[in-house]
């Protein structure tokens, strides 16, 4: 199972039914003990900043309120 998972792991860290939408696996660290290699490492379930995930909002506010047009760059 680890020599299928690694490798899988480079071009595909997760598993989806395209019909449903559900995430049927994933791989979170390949190799959980190698502190080198980001051992320990489940980015699916880490808690993280929401960083990009408002720019389209703040987009959107800025575009309604005129501050910025669609070619701003």
């Amino acid at each position: 199972m680890e020599a299928q998972v690694q490798q899988v792991i480079a071009s595909l860290p997760l598993i989806i039914n395209n019909y449903s939408g559900e995430v049927l696996a994933y791989v979170g660290s390949p190799d959980y003990f190698n502190n080198v290699k980001l051992g320990k490492n489940d980015g699916v379930q880490a808690l993280r900043q929401p960083g990009s995930t408002l720019k389209p909002f703040v987009y959107e506010l800025g575009l309604e309120k005129g501050l910025i047009k669609p070619n701003t760059i």
